[in-house]
């Protein structure tokens, strides 16, 4: 799943009336993290908001207030959920970018960016299953890998609430074959 692929479905839940009527235009969406729903792998997105200082490199951020959930399929049924009220909302969360790429050109964070998409891809097929290859393991360490470097420490603790039981299965690494 390269990068592209994942920026063509999330504008095609932007243009879904669920996301439409509550989410604004201007909202920013993070990667997206795999949950486990049942016996079904969804992705889901934080809504979150950017304050830029023109005046700073970095960027804050404002904790996420809802998540955009649905399956990769030609026609996703979408669910958008509220986790926080407006008023929880003023004290910035963080700032971006993370601290293992603030040094690295655009061209690498690029780069990185499109091998991480490609490494949500390839776990899909086996998230939450209880036994996975060797091969599927190292994937899956990878995977890790790049999501603590690329995702800023404070907004990782927003992922986990979003997909426990996907970040559980990822933490105690499933068995191997």
């Amino acid at each position: 799943m390269t990068k592209e692929i994942l920026q063509d479905f999330r504008r095609q839940l932007r243009r879904t009336p669920e996301v439409r009527s509550s989410v604004p235009f201007e909202a920013k969406w993070s990667y997206p993290i795999p949950t486990i729903k049942g016996n079904q792998v969804l992705l889901r997105f934080l809504i979150y908001s950017l304050e830029v200082a023109p005046e700073k490199p970095k960027i804050k951020f404002y904790p996420p207030y809802k998540y955009v959930e649905a399956a990769i399929v030609t026609d996703p049924k979408v669910s958008v959920t509220r986790i926080r009220k407006p008023e929880e909302l003023t004290e910035p969360l963080g700032e971006t970018p993370p601290p293992g790429i603030r040094d690295l050109s655009y061209e690498q964070i690029d780069q990185l960016h499109e091998d991480f998409y490609s490494l949500i891809e390839k776990i899909l097929p086996f998230i939450g299953k209880q036994q996975i290859s060797q091969q599927d393991t190292e994937v899956v360490q990878k995977y890790r890998r790049y999501f603590d470097l690329l995702v800023e420490p404070e907004m990782q603790v927003e992922y986990r609430k979003i997909s426990p039981e996907f970040f559980q299965w990822m933490d105690r690494g499933p068995p191997l074959q």
